[in-house]
């Protein structure tokens, strides 16, 4: 159920036209998400900043330890991609998401290696966009196939 609703998730930011309100509203969410997902995996703080949580409704709390792991493990990947894809396709200027998402990334997600793995994946097919617009494709050196 979790890797169908990413799908749609995928569909949804590879299909449809939103307001930059809308992009920010799916960004915070799937952050939040992703967060709590991932919040005791690696977690070695004792304290945590609480700036960048949504509120979802009142007394959200992170589940807890160990108990996300299974999921995390099952979905993970799938789920970094929905995250760094939406960062990328929302074309997002808003500072105080990029402060969110450097403030997880950095403290949280860091540990787990489906970030470190899609960030990769990510920066890799924007590098090939934008080396595909200011050369033609043909100019390009040929892609190397990875594993």
């Amino acid at each position: 159920l979790c890797k169908r609703v990413l799908g749609i998730y995928l569909q949804i930011i590879n299909g449809v036209q939103l307001s930059n309100e809308t992009w920010e509203i799916f960004l915070k969410l799937i952050i939040g998400v992703t967060d709590s997902l991932l919040f005791n995996i690696n977690n070695t703080h004792n304290t945590r900043e609480k700036e960048f949580l949504i509120t979802l409704s009142s007394g959200l709390t992170h589940p807890p330890p160990g108990s996300n792991l299974i999921l995390a493990n099952k979905i993970g990947s799938n789920l970094m991609k929905v995250v760094f894809d939406m960062i990328v396709m929302s074309k997002n200027e808003n500072p105080q998401i990029w402060k969110l998402l450097s403030n997880v990334t950095q403290t949280q997600w860091i540990n787990f290696s489906p970030t470190i793995h899609q960030w990769s994946s990510s920066l890799q097919m924007l590098t090939i966009r934008t080396l595909t617009t200011i050369y033609a494709p043909e100019d390009l050196p040929a892609q190397r196939e990875t594993t």
